[in-house]
C-alpha cells in the first residue's frame, strides 16, 4: 500500500511525548496532563514549592500568594496554575523562579489578573 506502513512493522518502535514513551501505531492524545493538587490557600508568607506535571488551584481570597518552581526541570515539564476565587488582581500571586527563567527572563513572575489560568 503506497503511503502507509502496517502497524506490525511499528510494533517495536516508540516515541517519547511529554516524558512518556508511546508505541507507534497506537492512539493517544497530546494534551496537558497534570495531576491537580488540593486547593492551596494563601496566607501571605507560606511558599508552596511546585512539582513538574502538577496543577495548583490557588485561593488568594485573604492574602497574596507565593509559589516556587521546582529546583530541577526538564524540557516538556508542565505546571498549571488556576485562580480559585478570582482574586489575583487584589492579592497577586508571585512565582519564584528558583534559578529558572520565566518567559526568557531572569525575574520572578507576578500574576495580577482575576481568573487567570496558566500552563
Amino acid at each position: 500500500m503506497a503511503g502507509s506502513i502496517a502497524n506490525a512493522k511499528l510494533a517495536n518502535s516508540a516515541i517519547t511525548v511529554r516524558g512518556v514513551s508511546r508505541a507507534l501505531g497506537t492512539s493517544f492524545s497530546i494534551g496537558i496532563n497534570v495531576d491537580w493538587q488540593s486547593k492551596v490557600t494563601s496566607d501571605g508568607s507560606t511558599v508552596t514549592t511546585m512539582a513538574a506535571n502538577q496543577g495548583y488551584i490557588i485561593d488568594n481570597s485573604s492574602a497574596a500568594g507565593i509559589v516556587k518552581l521546582p529546583t530541577s526541570a526538564t524540557i516538556g515539564d508542565t505546571i498549571a496554575i488556576k485562580d480559585y476565587a478570582g482574586n489575583f488582581a487584589t492579592n497577586k500571586l508571585q512565582i519564584q523562579r528558583n534559578g529558572h527563567k520565566i518567559q526568557g527572563e531572569s525575574n520572578n513572575g507576578l500574576i495580577g489578573t482575576n481568573r487567570a489560568s496558566l500552563v
